[in-house]
């Protein structure tokens, strides 16, 4: 056995690189397929609502007009994309993408602690070559609910190994 000292990388941590590569090529394939893909009806709807002036006033339309009858998180969150980088299709769908984001990132700990980093890396690769993909970059919620399952599958596991 040969003893491991501190300057020699262990497992996990060379494999953050390949973690930042894959979560890298989820975020550029997803901007650029978002960037040449058009709005649909659902998307069109939501961006309308959620690019009124204020916060209050998206609540506002989820509350007595709603014109999808999803919890306004998602209606917020986009808002709040549109108020930093302008109304368009890349902020409507930035919410989606930051939650697919948050998928693989929550599989890859996942999957890590059931069977090693190899599997991990492989397992995160794998919902870009899925259908779950196409939730990466539309308007809709989709993507978001992806990220906080996975979440909370992942606090699961880590409560459930608790002494």
């Amino acid at each position: 056995m040969t003893q491991q000292t501190a300057s020699t990388p262990t497992a996990s941590n060379r494999s953050y690189p390949l973690l930042a590569l894959v979560l890298l090529l989820s975020t550029t394939l997803s901007l650029i397929w978002s960037h040449a893909r058009l709005m649909w009806n659902d998307e069109f709807l939501s961006f309308y609502s959620d690019g009124v002036a204020t916060f209050r006033q998206v609540v506002l339309v989820q509350l007595h007009h709603p014109i999808s009858l999803d919890p306004p998180t998602y209606h917020l969150l986009s808002h709040l994309c549109m108020d930093l980088i302008g109304r368009n299709a890349i902020a409507l769908r930035l919410p989606a993408l930051a939650g697919f984001l948050l998928f693989q990132l929550c599989l890859f700990f996942f999957v890590r602690r059931l069977a090693g980093t190899r599997s991990a890396i492989i397992a995160m690769a794998v919902p870009i070559l899925t259908a779950s993909f196409r939730y990466s970059l539309e308007g809709r919620p989709y993507g978001l609910l992806l990220g906080l399952y996975a979440l909370s599958l992942l606090c699961w596991q880590v409560a459930t190994d608790l002494p």
